[in-house]
């Protein structure tokens, strides 16, 4: 905890005024029974979260209205999203194959205003950025 105590006495400045969060929504909004075949609209769960990307080897997709119907967890080009639930501190930045996606519970989006999202990516997957992302961590995993 020495590295975050260095740290601490930095001038530093608060992620929340560099970029907006985004809790996913209600763990039942969206269940395994309303996954469809049609690929027009992704489900990112915390597996497709993985190494800076998110993947795309075992996607789920929801249909038409259950996406249109959650425009606050629309997922944009360059929005990060974190894992909180499982394995904490995972993290991805979406991509424009991304665009049309929506993400679970288990997840927060970061959408960075002030700062670059690609440098925040970094940081947050840095030894010392996922000192920062897990110092709250509390309850089972």
């Amino acid at each position: 905890m020495k590295k975050i105590q260095l740290l601490d006495e930095k001038n530093n400045e608060f992620l929340d005024n560099l970029v907006t969060f985004v809790v996913g929504p209600f763990g039942s909004t969206v269940t395994v029974d309303q996954y469809v075949n049609e690929p027009n609209y992704k489900y990112i769960r915390n597996k497709d979260i993985n190494n800076f990307i998110i993947g795309d080897e075992d996607p789920a997709f929801v249909p038409e209205n259950l996406y249109k119907s959650l425009p606050q967890f629309h997922i944009k080009k360059n929005d990060l999203l974190v894992t909180v639930v499982g394995t904490l501190g995972k993290l991805a930045i979406a991509q424009a194959k991304d665009s049309k996606s929506i993400f679970s519970c288990k997840s927060t989006l970061i959408r960075a205003n002030k700062v670059n999202p690609y440098y925040l990516l970094t940081y947050l997957n840095s030894d010392i950025g996922q000192l920062f992302t897990l110092r709250g961590a509390r309850g089972a995993i």
